[in-house]
């Protein structure tokens, strides 16, 4: 699905420079927590996967320490789904907000990534991420063809992705965060 996928090794000299955007998907049991940070090349429309966090099962205490290792300071976009999740993590010192997420927000996404020029995970760095970007694919109609919807599971980071990046991806908002 992502023709224009990268799999290199990323140096900090690469994406040092650039605006970070951080993104997470809410998981728990089965559904990993997954955290990714990118950094982002407006010039040459790169979306660099320099770091992520994929785990199941953590109170919310310890992803708060994972969150804060990963994201530092740095503004976290998160799943709209769990306000109870975000509001604890904030209580917790993160600076986390919800997605915009709505109708057609997946395929926007997904599309906006399929735009870049380039997306190049650090496959050392973001191990889950490089996998779920290689595999992600439309699901098979049964006829030979393809449905034309993009499917909902094995995407987590590619979620945490498009919520990091819904700043730029389209929906152009403020966020001010203290």
């Amino acid at each position: 699905m992502f023709d224009n996928l990268s799999l290199r090794g990323v140096t900090t000299e690469e994406w040092g420079g650039l605006t970070l955007y951080c993104g997470h998907d809410f998981g728990f049991a089965t559904d990993p927590d997954a955290c990714v940070k990118c950094a982002y090349d407006p010039r040459g429309r790169t979306l660099y996967l320099v770091g992520e966090f994929v785990r199941t099962g953590m109170s919310l205490s310890a992803l708060a320490e994972e969150l804060q290792g990963l994201c530092g300071g740095e503004v976290i976009i998160a799943d709209s789904a769990d306000p109870r999740g975000i509001a604890e993590l904030r209580a917790l010192g993160l600076r986390m907000i919800p997605a915009r997420k709505g109708p057609g927000s997946v395929a926007r996404g997904v599309k906006w990534l399929q735009t870049l020029a380039s997306i190049v995970i650090d496959p050392i760095q973001c191990p889950y991420a490089a996998g779920e970007f290689q595999r992600y694919e439309y699901e098979p109609d049964g006829h030979g063809g393809f449905v034309p919807r993009y499917p909902d599971h094995g995407n987590h980071t590619i979620d945490a992705v498009r919520y990091a990046m819904e700043s730029v991806s389209g929906r152009r908002v403020a966020i001010a965060v203290k």
